[in-house]
């Protein structure tokens, strides 16, 4: 997920302002397909090996169970209990984030065709506008959406 983006604005980015080259092409389907695969099987480990653990890391700090002077040593033992922790908390998560792959890369194809489109009020403002819609929907789906679903689907 982390890696996706950066790599997708670095192969595919716009020119700079001053550039005489021609405008970029959105990347197509094919291509956001294979970025959203890659954001469904790596989101799971980073998010368990990294951002859970520190999550809960800060939490216990906030809640006052681990004092400040210990944050230290617990940030080096998340990192490097990392690997094992990649696959005891990201192993689970990795069925919903193949789920999601496919809502990633949909997502993303159409916000870069409306990116990309010629219209300088689409492009300027329609990517804006359409990720917002799509946050909101997904907003709306986890939020109102059949709790049996929703735990099926992790």
């Amino acid at each position: 997920m982390f890696l996706a983006a950066p790599i997708a604005y670095l192969l595919y980015g716009e020119s700079p302002v001053l550039s005489k080259g021609p405008r970029r092409r959105p990347l197509g389907i094919f291509g956001w397909s294979a970025l959203g695969l890659g954001f469904g099987v790596f989101q799971p480990f980073v998010a368990g090996g990294l951002f859970i653990p520190f999550g809960r890391l800060f939490l216990a700090l906030y809640e006052g169970v681990l004092a400040p002077g210990d944050m230290l040593m617990a940030s080096i033992d998340i990192v490097l209990l990392s690997p094992v922790r990649v696959v005891t908390t990201g192993g689970p998560l990795l069925l919903t984030a193949l789920i999601a792959a496919p809502f990633f890369a949909g997502g993303a194809w159409v916000i870069d065709r409306v990116n990309t489109s010629k219209s300088p009020g689409a492009s300027s403002y329609g990517s804006w506008a359409t990720a917002t819609l799509l946050g909101l929907i997904a907003v709306g789906v986890a939020a109102f959406g059949p709790a049996e679903l929703l735990a099926k689907l992790g």
